[in-house]
């Protein structure tokens, strides 16, 4: 009995392999987070200038742990050290509060690729502009820990491509692929998605990056967003286009 019993053990392993391999590498921890307010010593109720932030953050000492947070690490130490207070300093007695909320969101997290939105609210006298940054980080490869672009992602270039010619190239045709087919979307379902009726292609192409704008949703498909304001009416907010990998790569 123990000669078939070996067999069938690795059977089941194999069985299991393709389970285990879509369970997420990476744990979450506590996120990044803290308050600072202008002038020194106010609170969030008086203060001229409050700002707001949380990070995702990563638990262990790995590699990739590590990179993902000091990547968050860094943009808190940026902007504390500098563009917040020099921002706060201009601010004088009697102007509006201003308040800098950055949150983020966790849109997708595999064994693959962690994805991030970064949320940043601006709120003055009462009005507000939210900007959205998407964050696809790889978990494996040589490009894990570090943020991914969509050429890289579409397995149109090599994480660690040096060729500039040749990264141009496939970035340039990544962007104009997604913008075609966005392009086309907008011109069939504008209307009812409450597009500017005076949308022009060129201004699509101005105002939309798709080798950066973009994020993972929950089951792995590509989100593209145009910030709000860009081409319909900022009460619309943020206006996306999602595509799963297939699609784009059938289109290629």
């Amino acid at each position: 009995m123990k000669r078939f019993l070996i067999p069938l053990l690795a059977l089941f392993m194999l069985a299991l392999l393709p389970a285990m391999a879509e369970q997420a590498t990476v744990t979450l921890a506590e996120p990044l987070q803290g308050v600072y307010t202008w002038p020194e010593g106010s609170t969030e109720a008086d203060a001229l200038y409050v700002y707001r932030y949380s990070y995702p953050q990563l638990e262990g000492d790995s590699d990739v742990a590590q990179l993902i947070n000091e990547t968050y690490r860094y943009a808190v130490d940026d902007a504390l050290g500098f563009e917040v207070p020099m921002l706060a300093s201009g601010m004088t007695p009697g102007d509006p509060q201003k308040v800098v909320s950055i949150r983020h969101e966790i849109t997708c997290h595999t064994a693959e690729h962690l994805s991030v939105c970064i949320i940043k609210e601006v709120a003055v006298g009462g009005e507000s502009i939210t900007v959205v940054s998407g964050h696809v980080f790889s978990l494996k490869g040589s490009n894990a820990g570090r943020i991914t672009n969509l050429p890289v992602y579409m397995g149109l270039l090599d994480a660690d491509e040096t060729d500039e010619w040749l990264i141009t190239r496939q970035t340039a045709k990544a962007d104009k692929l997604v913008r075609s087919l966005v392009w086309a979307q907008m011109e069939a379902e504008g209307a009812a998605m409450g597009l500017y009726d005076d949308l022009t292609y060129e201004e699509v192409e101005a105002g939309f990056y798709p080798e950066e704008d973009f994020y993972l949703t929950a089951e792995g498909d590509v989100c593209f967003y145009f910030q709000a304001g860009v081409v319909a009416p900022e009460e619309q907010g943020l206006i996306t286009f999602t595509f799963p990998m297939w699609y784009l790569l059938d289109e290629l």
